[in-house]
């Protein structure tokens, strides 16, 4: 059966909606140079859209024109590509990138109805703003549940916001904690199982309700079972646009430290290495800070 009313499905607004009197604020319409049509929620072309076709909150404008053209989202191929969830390419041996919004160049010699006005494309860098080579648009990022979103923030190269990539294996990882007084202690083990890769401590509060705490013991036994590298990272001090965080090393422990907040309270956590602190390990620190503060 054919859906006739769905929350995919954009219609395109009155283009000559009515002012006070009934018959429009101005007898002159611009509309002729504008390209309103039906638009598809499942199509965001810019952040803010992207959040809202995540969250369910899609309304028109902000997304590609309907395929189909008219309410026919039970036939439609963008929704069928949409279920199957198609992973997005991503950047080899790290859960964690930053998104540079880059706009579309332009068309040359068009002008309001340029097709390319407005749009944009996701750039994934290294959380050192190092090329990775990986380009994605906005539906494929949309489709690809695994990987979660920081909000945006602006720095001196325009728009940006970081990503975070599940280990859908996650559960496989060991975790074994205990509570003295007022430390929680988690011994995360390599995949294999084994003598623990690090040691996690949580004073006063534990910042680790289950999901949270299972993927940031993938990403740090997916980096002890790396193989051994030379290249280490500075740890930063702090993460742009990832508010009431900062990060030290303090003799053999990196320190996590999270300021209270309206959705998360105030915690410490000092991580133990039991092996080379490598590029690998700050980066699944970095991407556990990052989860903190996702939607």
């Amino acid at each position: 059966m054919e859906i006739t009313v769905s929350p995919l499905f954009l219609p395109q607004p009155d283009p000559y909606p009515s002012g006070p009197d009934g018959e429009g604020w101005s007898r002159l319409s611009l509309n002729a140079h504008m390209d309103v049509r039906n638009q598809c929620g499942l199509l965001p072309i810019r952040f803010a859209s992207l959040f809202e076709s995540r969250t369910g909150r899609q309304r028109w404008g902000g997304y590609e024109r309907c395929r189909m053209g008219r309410a026919s989202c039970s036939t439609c191929p963008v929704q069928e590509a949409a279920r199957k969830h198609e992973p997005i390419e991503w950047p080899a041996g790290s859960p964690l990138c930053l998104g540079r919004v880059r706009p579309w160049p332009l068309t040359p010699g068009a002008l309001l109805a340029d097709p390319a006005q407005g749009r944009s494309y996701v750039e994934l860098l290294t959380w050192q703003n190092m090329s990775t080579g990986v380009s994605v648009n906005w539906p494929d990022l949309r489709d690809d549940f695994r990987v979660q979103f920081s909000w945006t923030f602006v720095d001196a190269e325009g728009k940006a916001f970081w990503l975070v990539r599940s280990d859908p294996d996650a559960q496989d990882v060991p975790v074994h904690t205990s509570r003295s007084g007022g430390v929680t202690e988690h011994a995360v083990h390599g995949r294999a199982g084994g003598p623990p890769v690090a040691t996690l401590r949580c004073h006063d509060l534990c910042a680790h309700d289950d999901w949270r705490l299972r993927y940031l013991a993938a990403d740090i036994a997916d980096a002890a079972g790396n193989a051994p590298s030379v290249e280490t990272a500075e740890l930063p001090e702090r993460l742009p646009g990832i508010p009431h965080t900062e990060f030290s090393h303090e003799g053999q422990r990196t320190v996590l430290r999270h300021e209270d907040t309206r959705y998360h309270p105030a915690s410490t956590l000092e991580v133990t290495w039991h092996q080379p602190v490598t590029r690998a390990c700050l980066t699944a620190l970095l991407a556990h800070a990052v989860r903190l503060v996702i939607w």
